[in-house]
This record gives C-alpha cells, structure tokens and sequence, in this order.
C-alpha cells in the first residue's frame, strides 16, 4: 500500500507573498476535500479549486496538470483528478475511492521561491470525506 505527503516549508522567514500562496493552496485544499462525496465529479472538484484560486488572484498559476490521482495498490494510479480537458476523463467518486489532492500554484520571481504544493491522502465515504494524512501544516504560514 503507498501514500504520500507534501508539505511545503520555508527555511527562514517566510515573505508576504510567500504567506500568501501558502495559505491560497491551504484554503483550495480544505474547498477540494469539502466537495469529496459520493457522486461529485472531477469537475466538481475543479471548480472548488478554481473558485478559491480566483478569490485568492492566483488563478492564472495554479498548476493544470492534474488535481490529484488515485492512490493504493501504487504511487500514483488511475483515474486523475482536475479539468477533463488536461485529465483526458471524468470521475465520478464513489465510497471507497482514496485519492492524493495535491493543489500547487506556482508563482515566478517571488524572492525565496512562489511555489507551494499541499497534499492530503483523502478517502471517500459514504457521507463525505475523510482525511487520512497526520502530516501537520507549517503553522507559521497560515
């Protein structure tokens, strides 16, 4: 069985803009695992996703690859989450299901670095959503 954990820190003194992103990607996390139930859709979550990276202004870089992937039997294994239009599908999730959501935003010429990716191991159930991850959030920055 594989899981995964991604928490971005920062090694000194965190930047407004640093701080910023952190807590866009925190915020479009919490929204995405929200919209985890029987019957939502890859879209469903998608468009959580890009309502709070708009909200945030960060929608022009936000990462488009993908959301999220299954997870279990390996390290990343069908079906992705996200935009069909990048995935090349859509999922509909069901009870059961355990995915890696991992919403990343990429900001250039940021000093210290704009890029944050916070990922939770999240297993759907028959009312919602569970998170599995134990991996706490850098505190500092939200």
């Amino acid at each position: 069985m594989f899981a995964e954990a991604t928490r971005t820190v920062i090694c000194g003194e965190a930047n407004s803009d640093q701080k910023a992103i952190y807590r866009a990607v925190h915020e479009t996390l919490q929204a995405v695992v929200e919209a985890m139930r029987p019957g939502a859709t890859s879209e469903d979550l998608q468009k959580a996703a890009a309502r709070v990276y708009a909200k945030h202004g960060f929608a022009d870089y936000a990462l488009a690859t993908v959301l999220g992937h299954s997870i279990g039997v390996s390290g990343w294994e069908p079906p992705t989450l996200g935009d069909p239009a990048v995935t090349g599908e859509s999922v509909r999730l069901e009870p059961g299901m355990i995915f890696s959501i991992e919403p990343t935003i990429i900001v250039p010429d940021v000093p210290g670095g704009g890029g944050v990716r916070l990922e939770e191991e999240v297993l759907v159930t028959e009312s919602g959503s569970e998170v599995l991850t134990l991996a706490p959030f850098d505190r500092n920055l939200l």
